[in-house]
């Protein structure tokens, strides 16, 4: 036979509802702090992401120069100067420290560190790439097959002649990129210089290149001719080729040659 359950005395009833209620408490407590926790990491972690996005820098925005500093954007009040020796006038214009200059464009951003971010990389546009012209439409990179009429009216041509709407003349030079709409990006901070390209004789200055309409006499005293002579100060003369370019100092750089391909063995 059976023994019969002993009756819980109001002592005991006491206790099993003390150990019940401390028990809650202690597993509200525990699920609070790992609630708390985690937005606590996610929020720093989303704050380092922000901060790291905000990285102070210099742009052209809406053809007016603004700084962004500490996360706050404000108009540019001063010529400044960056760590690495670049100089950044009001007017747009940048000094590199080794004495090359380029014009900014809208939406083009320097770091204070000096590091150039063009605009536009995403859009479709045109670019020298390589000495070659290249479009990137809908994402995907092409050969330029045929000269192409932008938005705004420029024409573009497949040897990087630009004709603004203006009537403007340009020629693009290597890493120079426009947009559809007609906004040139210049690529390469390079210093001023005359350059012999697709047989024609140029002249890059201030970031800007044209074609040469007369005879230069650069600052050692070398003249370079129209039709690519040049006649260095000691008397020296020569005739540029293809690709040759000579800076405004009279130091002269010679067009790499391409490769030789390997001869067919019979």
């Amino acid at each position: 036979m059976a023994s019969p359950e002993a009756t819980p005395t109001p002592k005991n009833k006491i206790m099993k509802l003390l150990k019940n209620t401390l028990a809650s408490a202690l597993l509200g407590l525990a699920l609070c702090h790992t609630a708390r926790s985690e937005p606590e990491s996610q929020g720093a972690s989303l704050e380092a992401d922000q901060t790291s996005m905000k990285k102070d820098h210099v742009m052209m925005k809406d053809d007016k120069m603004m700084v962004m500093k500490d996360g706050k954007v404000m108009m540019m009040e001063k010529d400044m100067t960056l760590a690495d020796g670049t100089k950044v006038m009001m007017n747009g214009k940048v000094m590199m420290k080794d004495g090359t200059t380029a014009m900014m464009s809208e939406g083009d951003k320097i770091s204070m560190e000096g590091k150039m971010m063009p605009a536009g990389m995403k859009m479709d546009h045109i670019m020298m790439k390589k000495g070659k012209m290249t479009v990137k439409m809908n994402g995907k990179n092409m050969v330029m097959a045929h000269d192409m009429t932008l938005t705004d009216g420029t024409k573009v041509m497949m040897d990087g002649n630009v004709m603004m709407k203006g009537g403007k003349a340009m020629m693009m030079a290597e890493g120079d990129m426009i947009t559809m709409d007609g906004k040139m990006t210049k690529g390469k901070m390079v210093g001023d210089q005359v350059t012999m390209k697709n047989g024609k004789m140029m002249v890059m200055k201030g970031g800007e290149t044209m074609m040469m309409t007369k005879n230069m006499t650069l600052s050692d005293g070398t003249q370079v001719m129209t039709d690519g002579k040049v006649m260095t100060e000691g008397g020296k003369s020569m005739m540029m080729s293809e690709g040759d370019m000579i800076m405004m100092d009279g130091t002269m750089k010679k067009a790499e040659e391409s490769p030789k391909e390997p001869e067919s063995k019979n």
